[in-house]
């Protein structure tokens, strides 16, 4: 076994980070409003406020043909929301893991897109409407009669005027006399003025369109059918990473495997080329550190290992390389807590951060 490896220093692993953080986000934590900013005065003495040690287990094996899994759920959008996703097409291309911005590693696949007819509206674009798609609706202001009674004669068709007359005494009368009514021409009605004497208007719901724009669809009379598919990472090995970390790694544990393969040449992490020799005794004189954690993770390791033997077609990988696992509690110039990970050596190492 070699010696005791050496873990980089809270030094080495703040300005690593520093340099590799997005100086914005540095210069929006540290910076000082009117003076110029300048990382350099960022310090691990000033912002670190403890550094808690681990270790990463980690080892490589050789997946057998995968069981069949059920089909990936379809997500489903309308025509004009389809343009606001953006697809993934890979083709036979993998994926640098590094070089990939995005925090999911499952993404909508455009080779997965698919048109179909709305089920709810048959494909038409429109539903059923209570005018029974024919566009128009008895009128309400007449009853759908398309007359109304006359407003002047109120119905009478006639209307009477009285004329006084004087007799031979000198008395006074008032005699009616009766007319046919101006507005109605004596017929007591006068055309609907809302449906101009037809007695139906355009339907108050679908405004004439003989029917209602379906909900699903948007009226489009289709809809787009997708699955989220999963990025190909490429692997330098052609091999699946296993690893086992004593402390909580948040979302970069799933980026550490790739990353920790592209350093293997140039760190010296502790190799353990028997399972049975991943122990107490034998990992601790070499990590130069031990606890109740590292013993779980350890556990864990071996069970996976030993689990994969057993399966069919799968062939777990030796060594099992165990690395120095450093994790900064630190802080920024308002107090706002962050943690940066350090995995590997003094030689080599990587890092990440939650800044």
């Amino acid at each position: 076994m070699p010696v005791t490896i050496k873990s980089p220093n809270a030094d080495e692993i703040f300005d690593a980070y520093k340099q590799k953080a997005p100086k914005k986000d540095l210069e929006k934590a540290y910076g000082v409003k009117g003076a110029v900013f300048n990382i350099d005065q960022i310090t691990a003495a000033e912002y670190v406020q403890n550094v808690q040690k681990g270790c990463v287990l980690y080892f490589q094996y050789k997946e057998g043909a995968k069981a069949s899994k059920e089909a990936a759920e379809e997500l489903y959008t309308d025509p004009s929301k389809v343009g606001g996703i953006t697809f993934y097409d890979f083709g036979t291309a993998n994926v640098q893991r590094s070089s990939w911005k995005k925090k999911d590693d499952t993404v909508p696949g455009y080779k997965t897109l698919k048109e179909a007819s709305c089920d709810k509206c048959g494909g038409n674009g429109y539903t059923a409407c209570d005018c029974k798609n024919t566009g128009i609706q008895k009128c309400s202001k007449c009853d759908g009669k398309g007359v109304m009674q006359c407003n002047t004669c109120k119905g009478e068709g006639t209307l009477s005027t009285d004329i006084p007359v004087i007799d031979a005494q000198g008395a006074k009368k008032n005699v009616s006399k009766s007319y046919n009514c101006p507005d109605c021409f004596g017929n007591g009605t006068r055309l609907c003025t809302d449906c101009d004497g037809t007695g139906k208007v355009l339907c108050s719901k679908c405004k004439g369109m003989k029917g209602l724009p379906c909900k699903e669809c948007g009226g489009t009379g289709i809809y787009y059918s997708y699955t989220m598919i999963p990025v190909p990472f490429k692997s330098a090995s052609g091999l699946e990473d296993a690893i086992f970390p004593s402390l909580k790694l948040g979302k970069f544990e799933k980026e550490m495997g790739k990353e920790l393969e592209e350093i293997l040449p140039q760190t010296d992490a502790i190799t353990v080329k028997k399972i049975e020799d991943l122990t107490q005794k034998i990992i601790e004189p070499n990590l130069g550190y031990f606890d109740g954690a590292i013993k779980t993770a350890m556990g864990a390791c071996q069970k996976q290992f030993k689990t994969l033997e057993k399966t069919p077609g799968t062939k777990p990988q030796l060594p099992v390389w165990v690395f120095p696992l450093l994790i900064l509690d630190c802080k920024t110039k308002k107090g706002t807590t962050f943690q940066v990970y350090a995995i590997g050596t003094e030689q080599s190492f990587v890092c990440k951060g939650t800044l």
